[in-house]
């Protein structure tokens, strides 16, 4: 991954004082887990760094367009990704380094792409859908039923491994409607 380097120089010596961070950062794709979501353009970064004294905090937001494939009927479609962005650098030579998201560097940098990109990682549904209404697939044919319907929900299945559990409740149900 790049680094995405901001220079503090301006604020280094100056506690209280704030840099904004209104820029692009190219990133081709999203890794989370095992899932690959390549980027539809760059990511957008919206943040302000703080001189706090004894670090700089970041706060800001991060966004995204990726590629995504739906969970339900496989289609590819365009994910949003909106994050909140946080952190704390800390120079080298601080006393702790509890809760650091990273270090000033000698020339008075810091690399914001971790940052980055956990603000999006956290954003990204663990089944993403392309509408909340996605009929999906149909199980025994594939039909995709936002597209067309199909007949297989009138047939019924006789090979999964509880048809005679529902064989046993349709008897049972016949039993007690007779009493």
């Amino acid at each position: 991954m790049n680094p995405y380097l901001v220079d503090l120089r301006d604020i280094l010596e100056a506690p209280g004082l704030s840099l904004d961070v209104q820029e692009e950062y190219p990133l081709a794709e999203l890794v989370v887990g095992g899932e690959v979501f390549p980027l539809t353009g760059p990511v957008s970064v919206a943040a302000t760094i703080t001189n706090a004294g004894e670090g700089y905090v970041l706060t800001g937001s991060v966004a995204a367009e990726v590629n995504a494939t739906c969970s339900r009927c496989l289609c590819e479609f365009h994910l949003q990704l909106e994050g909140e962005l946080e952190g704390l650098w800390v120079r080298p030579t601080a006393e702790t380094t509890e809760d650091v998201s990273g270090f000033v560097s000698e020339n008075g940098a810091i690399d914001l792409s971790e940052a980055l990109l956990a603000g999006l990682v956290v954003e990204v549904p663990f089944a993403p859908v392309h509408d909340l209404e996605c009929a999906g697939l149909c199980p025994t044919c594939g039909a995709d039923l936002n597209v067309e319907a199909c007949d297989c929900a009138d047939v019924p299945d006789v090979d999964h491994p509880f048809a005679s559990l529902s064989r046993l409740l349709s008897s049972t149900e016949s039993d007690l409607s007779a009493e």
